[in-house]
């Protein structure tokens, strides 16, 4: 018996030769779950205890209010983001710091963001310590309710306005698939298939109004200079919501969008998204990636090979190199 060199168990008595044998599996994070709470660490006592509340609260309740990071939260679920935000405080905005030291000096501020398909604002309520204004577009009629509650909860009414539509193309009514996640929902194509087909099975369909970004942004008198960035999740969508844009992508506008080969195979096609990409991008920078260098945008077409069937991951597509 010996004290372990490893420093996530050497505060406690382990045998580590058999620590050796279970380095991986649900006994090795049990393990080095209890070296942790040994050593003092309350950052793991409190994630152990966010998980515990969880996995109560995720059998009993359909929704859950909280607060995470300085903000607060309402959320259903058996809504992966609201999960990750209540056990870590953090769900797509991580990826917010590395965004902005692209797009800005550090502590400047943009004037206005776009977020289409801004689910609960997990996204859109972060950026309000990046940028000026807010937009938050979502069409899930369920999900929208949570946005304004979530808007509203923080105060932010003065500071995020939110749009209860989806972008496209063409403005229509769209059919639209309502998940058990809500975070799975996604327009109801002409082809009549979804990403998420076989993997979230409580489906319900509704009727969404659809409207061109070009168009919502001239109804709500948004300058176009002030546009610095757009953020797409929208489940495959993303060809739509880029040939929507162009007034936008002309201007300046930056975009960060989900690339998911399964979501736009469903929706137009990766080689349509690939051809619009280069259409009105010059270069993007992988999100996902410890890469802070741009990448010339012709390389998208490789970036998406190499996907596999359920991965995604997330660039930034950008007009030109900051000066």
């Amino acid at each position: 018996m010996s004290y372990s060199h490893d420093p996530l168990l050497r505060h406690s008595r382990i045998d580590t030769t058999s620590v050796a044998s279970v380095r991986s599996g649900p006994l090795a994070r049990l393990v080095r779950v209890g070296a942790r709470i040994l050593a003092g660490d309350t950052q793991t006592l409190k994630s152990l205890a966010h998980r515990i509340q969880w996995d109560a609260l995720s059998r009993t309740d359909r929704e859950v209010s909280f607060k995470r990071s300085g903000f607060v939260w309402t959320g259903s679920t058996k809504c992966s983001i609201t999960k990750n935000l209540f056990l870590s405080g953090h769900h797509q905005d991580g990826l917010i710091p590395k965004v902005m030291r692209w797009l800005s000096p550090p502590g400047d501020t943009i004037p206005v963001f776009v977020n289409v398909g801004a689910n609960m604002g997990d996204i859109a309520i972060p950026m309000t310590r990046y940028a000026t204004r807010v937009l938050a577009i979502e069409p899930n009629p369920r999900t929208f309710t949570r946005l304004r509650k979530n808007v509203e909860s923080n105060q932010l009414e003065h500071r995020i306005s939110c749009a209860q539509v989806g972008i496209a193309e063409e403005g229509s009514l769209r059919s639209f698939v309502m998940t058990t996640d809500p975070g799975n929902s996604e327009v109801f194509d002409a082809g009549g298939s979804c990403g998420f087909d076989g993997l979230d099975t409580g489906l319900e369909l509704t009727s969404i109004e659809t409207v061109r970004l070009d168009d919502l942004v001239a109804q709500l008198q948004i300058p176009l200079s002030h546009i610095r960035l757009v953020c797409s999740d929208t489940q495959g969508f993303e060809s739509q919501v880029i040939a929507s844009g162009g007034s936008l992508w002309r201007k300046g506008a930056c975009l960060w969008v989900e690339v998911w080969p399964r979501g736009l195979r469903c929706h137009g096609g990766v080689e349509r998204f690939v051809s619009l990409c280069n259409q009105h991008f010059t270069y993007f920078l992988p999100l996902d990636s410890n890469t802070e260098g741009l990448i010339p945008v012709q390389a998208i077409d490789d970036l998406v090979k190499g996907l596999t069937e359920y991965a995604f991951t997330d660039i930034l597509l950008v007009h030109s190199k900051p000066r």
